[in-house]
């Protein structure tokens, strides 16, 4: 039954608290930055959609640019609501539940509209995991992408729902955080313009965003993202508790054009921490943003992620929560893969050295780049499909195709194109950096040499989860890789490597070697050097002594012998892992390292 307006009391609201929310018998609403111009709060009936009341905010209701109303007797379920402001029907930027954007890729004929949240949600006793940054193993994906395609056999494919349904084969992988790319409800549907400079045409029909770097419902859960799209919110947090119960974290992806204020950004933020209890925020936004991001004290043990994040003296005493993407080891990295000359020396600064006052994120391949498999699949992008005359998309991608571009079934290529994408992922997980792994890559994805697929809703841009006998090989071996990691602390410490024996262990922290041990030779014509780790140095960081771990990198394209240092208390060597299979330990303790291929030996002193 329609109330009538006499039912509903009206009184100043709280400024204080940004947006919507449920305070005793009524409903306090706060409108901001709308500056000095005759502004209401419009209710509309559910179920009609249509205008029921236009309540104005009165002159005691305004704080600055600031208005708030608490309208008592009104409940969650009586109306949806929206702002009028100078004879215009706004949405509320900060409401967090929203109706008319339940189905992806329709254009919104009418304005978003906002609801008041109707249900407590149960936490069970859920809260953010905080994992340190150097135990930490990153797994990007984009939502829908995700379990879209038919092969990912789940029920509810394409949402948050259908990411919960892989909690199973995530904690097999062995990955502790999983960032999703934006999932708040950002507008798919845009006009070309918007989306590319490149595409057009004689009256271009609008195109999909799909990956979401657009304006959008920065509060609300993306409601096409979910299989109940009535309670999207409801959804994301069942997806953030389960994940939590199963030891994984969750970081959110925000993108803020460069006119969103800093202070909604904070509010942003904070209430993606409070309400919805994530663990870290990848966050595009301007400098100032930025900075007040690192100084929120709400934000304090919350994984923040962001391009110029600084770090500072309290984060190496307390908890070093600020991190950066780093594109420079990937360009680095594909290069020393690839064999080109002048990339040892930077390659091994780049395994060992992790900043004190942040930590650096690590990638091999992005969602703006080739896929992994990509990578040693072409040698030139292929992104005619996106509309553009294949001028979008980076044209400089350091990629080999391994003898022949696109697919091939000659066993001669596919066999050196296993041995390269292992001897990447080699350097994505042996490094001391925190690793990011993007979704597929394990599985050796294929978005067909496109590397900019940001408009392919389709297998293209989907993750395709067929398991060939080359993909179950890549992924046991990722597995490996990571389960590697995560049992031996001296891949990933917290405090940065000196290369200098200073606790007496019998051997550096970390030194670098040559074909002659203790010689490393970073001649720009090398392609090959050797990394040793003292396992002993795990002692200082409160865990026990680890085994010795000597890598062996030979990207050149014949085999290369190094002579191995002792490790320490006189143990011996044998082979973790290998990329390719003719790897030796002679007995003069020699290895020989066949070409184009990562050796990892342990040390037997102790538990491998």
């Amino acid at each position: 039954m329609r109330k009538n307006q006499k039912q509903l009391r009206i009184s100043v609201g709280n400024p204080l608290v940004p947006g919507i929310y449920r305070r005793g018998d009524g409903i306090n609403i706060v409108l901001h930055e709308t500056g000095d111009v005759p502004c209401s709060v419009v209710l509309f009936d559910p179920e009609s959609k249509k205008e029921v009341y236009r309540i104005p905010f009165r002159r005691e209701m305004i704080f600055g640019h600031v208005k708030a109303m608490y309208i008592e007797g009104m409940q969650p379920e009586d109306y949806n609501y929206a702002f009028c402001v100078n004879g215009v029907i706004t949405a509320d930027a900060y409401a967090v539940s929203i109706r008319g954007t339940e189905k992806w890729g329709e254009a919104l004929a009418e304005p978003v509209i906002g609801r008041v949240p109707r249900r407590d949600f149960d936490w069970e006793g859920d809260t953010p995991l905080e994992r340190p940054y150097e135990d930490t193993i990153i797994y990007r994906l984009h939502v829908r992408g995700f379990t879209k395609d038919s092969t990912s056999k789940v029920k509810k494919k394409g949402t948050f729902a259908g990411i919960m349904e892989k909690i199973p084969y995530l904690k097999e992988l062995g990955i502790t955080m999983v960032e999703l790319m934006p999932a708040y409800d950002f507008r798919e549907v845009q006009p070309v313009q918007a989306v590319s400079p490149y595409a057009g045409g004689a009256n271009p029909a609008p195109r999909i965003n799909f990956w979401g770097y657009a304006p959008g419902n920065y509060f609300v859960p993306k409601a096409s993202y979910a299989a109940d799209s009535e309670h999207p919110s409801t959804e994301f947090r069942e997806l953030v508790k389960a994940l939590h119960k199963n030891g994984i974290e969750l970081c959110m992806e925000f993108y803020f054009q460069q006119d969103v204020p800093p202070n909604y950004i904070m509010d942003c933020l904070r209430r993606w921490v409070l309400d919805y209890h994530v663990d870290g925020l990848h966050v595009s936004a301007d400098e100032v943003a930025m900075r007040m991001m690192e100084q929120d004290p709400i934000l304090a043990h919350t994984k923040l992620i962001g391009w110029g994040m600084r770090g500072g003296p309290e984060e190496r005493v307390q908890n070093r929560h600020v991190a950066s993407y780093d594109p420079g080891f990937m360009m680095h990295a594909r290069q020393f893969l690839k064999g080109d000359e002048g990339q040892t020396g930077i390659m091994a600064e780049y395994l060992y050295k992790q900043p004190d006052e942040k930590a650096s994120i690590h990638y091999i391949s992005n969602h703006g780049t080739f896929t992994l498999y990509d990578l040693v699949s072409y040698d030139r992008k292929h992104n005619e499909d996106n509309g553009e005359q294949n001028r979008d998309g980076e044209n400089y991608n350091y990629s080999w195709n391994c003898g022949e571009e696109g697919p091939s079934k000659k066993k001669r290529v596919l066999t050196l194109r296993m041995r390269q994408i292992k001897n990447a992922l080699c350097m994505l997980f042996c490094g001391q950096a925190v690793p990011m792994l993007y979704a597929g890559d394990e599985w050796c994805n294929s978005q067909k040499g496109n590397n900019n697929p940001y408009c392919q809703d389709n297998p293209v841009g989907w993750v395709n989860w067929n398991q060939t006998k080359f993909n179950k090989e890549i992924f046991e071996f990722t597995k490996q890789l990571i389960a590697f990691r995560k049992a031996h602390p001296i891949l990933h410490m917290r405090r940065p490597m000196e290369m200098s024996d200073y606790h007496a262990y019998g051997l550096p922290d970390l030194s670098f070697h040559g074909n002659t041990p203790w010689y490393g030779d970073f001649n720009p014509v090398n392609r090959h050097f050797g990394l040793l780790y003292c396992g002993q140095y795990a002692q200082l960081e409160n865990k026990p002594a680890d085994n010795d771990i000597y890598l062996a990198w030979n990207l050149y394209w014949e085999a290369q012998g190094f002579e191995l240092p002792s490790p320490t208390e006189q143990g011996e060597w044998k082979i973790a892992a290998a990329t390719d299979q003719g790897a030796e330990i002679t007995e003069n303790r020699s290895l020989m390292v066949p070409p184009r291929s990562v050796v990892i030996l342990i040390s037997e002193r102790g538990k491998a």
